[in-house]
C-alpha cells in the first residue's frame, strides 16, 4: 500500500493523475485477503472441469447449477451471493437483463448479459422447469432453497483442484468478480477510453456505492 500511495504522490507531482483516491479506500493496517487473479487459460481450465461434473440422484440439478452459476458470476461481475440468491423471475432471458435486488449497497441494480451467456441461462432455464418447476429460486438445492456460501465456496475448490492439482494458490468465489473487474479495466485501456470517465459506469454495473 505503500508502494502504491508513493506511485500516486509521483504521478500527482507530474500532473499526469487525477482521479483522486480517498484515504479510507487505501488500508493503512490489518491483514487484507489478496485475490487471485485466474488468467484467462485457468478460468477456461476451470469451466471445462465444471462441465465433467457427474449427476448425483439425491440433486438431479446440482451438475448443471455447477456448471452455470460460476460462469454467471464471472461474465456478469456479480457478488457470490447475488449470484446465488437469484429468483426465476430475476433473470429475463427475453429482455437479456439480470435483476440484482439489495445488496451490500443496500441498492437494486439492473444489468444486461451478453448474448452467450443469455443463451446459456436459457439453457439452463429449460432443464430448471423439469426438474424443480415449482422453484422460487434460480438455483435451488434439492431442499428447494438456495445454496450456501460455504456450498458455493467449497465445490470452486474442488473444481479447482481438479483443473490444476498442482496449484497451491487459494481461491475464492469472489474472485471470479475480481477477474470481471480486472479484464473489464484492461479492455477499456487497450481501447483507449478515457479511464476516468469510465469508473463510474463500471462502479454501477457492479454495483458500488461509490466508484472509489
Amino acid at each position: 500500500m505503500s508502494a502504491i500511495r508513493s506511485f500516486i504522490n509521483y504521478l500527482d507531482a507530474r500532473g499526469e493523475y487525477s482521479y483522486g483516491f480517498d484515504e479510507y479506500a487505501i488500508p493503512r493496517s490489518g491483514r487484507r485477503y489478496t485475490p487471485y487473479i485466474f488468467s484467462d487459460a485457468e478460468l477456461l481450465e476451470l469451466f471445462r472441469a465444471a462441465d465433467r461434473t457427474s449427476p448425483i440422484k439425491r440433486s438431479p440439478l446440482r451438475h448443471e447449477v455447477i456448471r452455470t452459476i460460476y460462469r454467471l458470476i464471472y461474465f456478469c461481475g456479480l457478488r457470490p451471493t447475488e449470484g446465488r440468491l437469484l429468483f426465476r423471475e430475476d433473470v429475463n432471458t427475453d429482455e437479456g437483463t439480470l435483476l440484482i435486488r439489495k445488496n451490500k449497497a443496500r441498492r437494486e441494480r439492473l444489468i444486461p448479459m451478453s448474448e452467450d451467456v443469455c443463451e446459456m441461462c436459457r439453457d439452463y432455464q429449460h432443464i430448471l422447469r423439469q426438474v424443480y418447476p415449482e422453484s422460487r429460486y434460480f438455483f435451488p438445492g434439492s431442499d428447494g432453497k438456495a445454496y450456501s456460501a460455504e456450498w458455493l465456496q467449497v465445490n470452486l475448490k474442488k473444481l479447482w483442484k481438479t483443473a490444476h492439482p498442482e496449484s497451491r494458490a487459494r481461491v475464492r468465489v469472489y474472485d471470479l468478480r475480481h477477474k470481471f473487474a480486472t479484464v473489464s479495466l484492461m479492455r477499456l485501456i487497450d481501447s483507449g477510453t478515457d479511464i476516468n470517465s469510465a469508473f463510474p459506469y463500471l462502479s454501477a454495473y457492479m454495483g458500488h456505492s461509490e466508484y472509489q
